[in-house]
């Protein structure tokens, strides 16, 4: 508990000391607001997880992948969603619009958390399958997530 605590406060003392990197990514504030309310998920939790897929990068490309796959923009997008997208009428180059790249990760996660409720296990799911993978990569979003929240209560801070 202690431990969280001071963790929250260092992360709140870096939203002060440093905002620029905060504004740095709120060029995409509308897009994370419009595929939250549209799948009803917090827009900080969308960008928690673009800033750990990409880091915000709306051109990022990852062909890393154990399977050969190939991820894309913003929300790193796996080529294991292209068929579906196809069918969808989104041809895959959209996914580096990062608007595009926003709603279908939005819409991703919006049918983990059908499956899995509102839960880390769904956040989980948005990159793995696996439960150690899972278990790890829900535990890096939800840090994330505090710097977000973070970033969120000082910008609201100086707004005042």
């Amino acid at each position: 508990m202690y431990r969280s605590v001071l963790s929250l406060i260092f992360l709140a003392c870096l939203a002060l000391i440093f905002p620029s990197s905060a504004e740095a990514t709120r060029k995409y504030d509308a897009c994370f607001e419009r595929a939250g309310q549209h799948f009803s998920i917090s827009p900080l939790l969308l960008r928690a997880i673009a800033r750990q897929e990409s880091g915000f990068n709306a051109r990022a490309i990852n062909r890393a992948n154990f399977n050969d796959s190939e991820d894309r923009g913003l929300m790193q997008i796996n080529s294991f969603w292209f068929p579906t997208l196809r069918r969808a009428g989104i041809d895959p180059e959209t996914l580096f619009d990062p608007c595009v790249s926003i709603a279908v990760g939005a819409w991703i996660l919006a049918g983990e958390i059908r499956k899995h409720g509102m839960t880390w296990e769904a956040v989980g799911r948005y990159n793995a399958r696996s439960e150690h993978k899972k278990r790890r990569y829900a535990a890096k979003i939800q840090r994330n997530l505090l710097l977000e929240i973070a970033y969120a209560e000082a910008r609201q801070a100086s707004m005042r």
